[in-house]
């Protein structure tokens, strides 16, 4: 079998080092946002990486699918295992705290955290 290795479209790669592209000899397909997924981690972390990461990320209002597109993890994942504990904890608020479930919410590294980095 053929193994084909394409280097993944990432945005943010993009964005932060343009390169050009000479289409005639390019054998990349062009980057589409709805298929790409972003994923600036690699797939194991620590739990502080993973906090340092989310922490760095939010600071302003982020929803569930917007951080686990920027971890690349899964947003069940994320909402049941990872936002609790970083909420008990006090690094992350809530932009709606009394509807937990609430459809819009958001959450956003508190101020005293992104202060003390």
């Amino acid at each position: 079998m053929f193994e084909t290795r394409n280097k993944p479209c990432n945005l943010e790669e993009q964005t932060l080092q343009p390169q050009t592209l000479n289409l005639a000899t390019s054998d990349t397909k062009p980057c589409n946002l709805e298929e790409q997924t972003l994923q600036p981690t690699p797939r194991k972390l620590s739990e502080a990486q993973r906090t340092a990461l989310i922490c760095h990320y939010c600071v302003d209002w982020k929803s569930v699918q917007q951080i686990a597109a920027y971890l690349g993890r899964n947003k069940n994942y994320i909402r049941n295992a990872v936002l609790p504990a970083l909420i008990q904890s006090g690094k992350l608020e809530m932009l709606y705290p009394q509807v937990e479930n609430h459809p819009q919410q958001q959450y956003r590294t508190r101020a005293s955290v992104t202060s003390q980095e």
